[in-house]
């Protein structure tokens, strides 16, 4: 696990300021078929979903494409607004994410992958 730039700072008094490295993710096709806003959803592994079921419904599904946007690097400062920082941040990825899904549009396909168990 990260920690959070705020914690760094906290622990390591000597350090003025830490780099924090927005990174999107987006998982644009499954099978060979573009993913749709379910089908995404069916692919993330959050809340209380068991992991290994998860990974085995993936993987079941086919080859997954997942597009990865290393994204311009930003100073944290000591004394910073976190909340700030991280809505700035989460702004850049989610353009970033956009972009991505947006861009895996131009493939044009007949069929388009809703979930894990249905395909249109």
């Amino acid at each position: 696990m990260i920690a959070a730039p705020a914690t760094l700072l906290a622990n390591h008094p000597q350090t003025q300021a830490v780099t924090v490295a927005p990174v999107a993710l987006a998982y644009t096709r499954q099978g060979g078929l573009p993913l749709g806003r379910t089908g995404r959803a069916s692919i993330a592994w959050y809340g209380d979903t068991e992991f290994v079921p998860h990974l085995l419904d993936l993987l079941r599904g086919g080859k997954t494409t997942c597009r990865i946007s290393f994204l311009p690097t930003r100073s944290f400062y000591r004394g910073a607004d976190r909340k700030t920082v991280a809505r700035q941040s989460a702004l850049v990825i989610q353009t970033a994410f956009r972009s991505e899904i947006m861009s895996c549009g131009s493939e044009r396909s007949t069929s388009c992958v809703h979930s894990t168990r249905q395909v249109v």
